[in-house]
């Protein structure tokens, strides 16, 4: 289990920091200049990147799991291309299948 939620934030983690090195790279490619100048387009660009703007172009990036009575045993929602489906995951091996 704990092996799926670490593999879930890191993909979360890398998504985000691309998104942040992306639009955030051009606007410190010259350092040297004592003083940055931002513009209109650098903080309308920078405002794509707040995490309330990421939370809808990243799927499936968090799981809330909900335990099946007293087993190790854990069910999710995950969101699909047709709708949704869920997924029961046994915590101890790691291993996840389709509920149906």
């Amino acid at each position: 289990m704990t092996r799926y939620f670490f593999h879930a934030f890191c993909f979360s983690a890398l998504l985000v920091s691309a998104l942040w090195v992306t639009a955030w790279s051009p606007m410190h490619a010259d350092l040297s200049q004592a003083r940055l100048q931002l513009s209109r387009a650098d903080y309308a660009r920078s405002e794509g990147v707040r995490p309330n703007h990421l939370r809808g172009k990243l799927k499936n990036g968090f799981v809330v799991p909900h335990w099946i009575g007293q087993e190790d045993d854990f069910w999710y929602r995950r969101d699909t291309a047709a709708g949704h489906e869920f997924i029961i995951v046994e915590a101890a091996s790691g291993h996840a299948h389709p509920a149906f």
